[in-house]
């Protein structure tokens, strides 16, 4: 009976933060395309719907299998160092083919004013693919409080730089068009706004899933890495397809001829 109360709270700890992200999230929808032009909306909507194909990309199903091997008791000693390894490795170069060629990948999305964007996404997805194994460990480990609190606090900080950058700024300045705040806010910038707030929402979870992230010992084993991606990778082209489903319309808009 113990196990199943602690299995209970455990999923509501998981299941109302998931909702209440969400719900956040959600409420940043009419709040955006009130303030935003129709324009650097578009725009807006069009990075956010490559993001998670190249989130996939970036983590190829590494979370779900480390889950499925982690129940196997000859994979419990370096599941995680080895999925670890190899999302990082990945990661990172995965994030400076990304910046490298920001240009090239803003032409071919329809983005070529904005390459930017471009970069800013790749540390966006960067960061949230690094938090993701730490993830999966905190609810492997039964910790879901810290789950839920790092969730949350990720949304709220990303809320709260969109607000000061899209409406406190411009107020602001408005009242004192010479304030120090011209140092570091661009009113054509608003979209950057944005993915900017992202990046330091993402960062913020890397920053409080240190321990997780980097507290294994260093070692990889190459032939269960090989088990591992046998697993995983039809999990990632699975996924994969599901968000052509869900977004490559708005992809093949912003990239169709005007």
């Amino acid at each position: 009976m113990s196990s199943i109360k602690k299995l209970a709270g455990q999923t509501v700890w998981y299941g109302a933060s998931s909702i209440f992200a969400r719900f956040l999230t959600y409420l940043l929808t009419p709040y955006l395309t009130a303030v935003l032009l129709d324009s650097a909306y578009g725009e807006m909507s069009l990075v956010y719907a490559i993001i998670p194909f190249l989130f996939v990309l970036f983590t190829y199903g590494m979370d779900t299998a480390f889950f499925r091997f982690i129940q196997r008791d000859e994979y419990k000693e370096n599941i995680y160092s080895t999925a670890s390894a190899s999302v990082i490795g990945s990661t990172v170069l995965l994030t400076l083919l990304m910046v490298t060629f920001n240009r090239p990948l803003a032409i071919l999305i329809g983005l070529k004013q904005h390459p930017e964007y471009i970069t800013l996404a790749a540390f966006i997805i960067a960061f949230d693919a690094l938090s993701a194994l730490p993830f999966a460990k905190l609810r492997q480990e039964g910790r879901p409080k810290k789950y839920a609190f790092v969730r949350i606090t990720g949304i709220l900080i990303y809320i709260g730089i969109i607000y000061f950058f899209l409406s406190v700024c411009p107020a602001m300045l408005k009242k004192n068009s010479n304030s120090p705040l011209l140092l570091i806010y661009h009113k054509g910038f608003a979209v950057g706004y944005i993915l900017l707030a992202n990046v330091a929402q993402n960062l913020f979870q890397v920053i409080m899933l240190y321990k997780e992230l980097f507290g294994f010992k260093p070692s990889f084993n190459f032939q269960r890495w090989k088990h591992i991606m046998v697993y995983a990778l039809p999990l990632a082209i699975a996924n994969f397809a599901g968000m052509i489903n869900e977004t490559f319309d708005r992809v093949m808009a912003g990239t169709a001829p005007s």
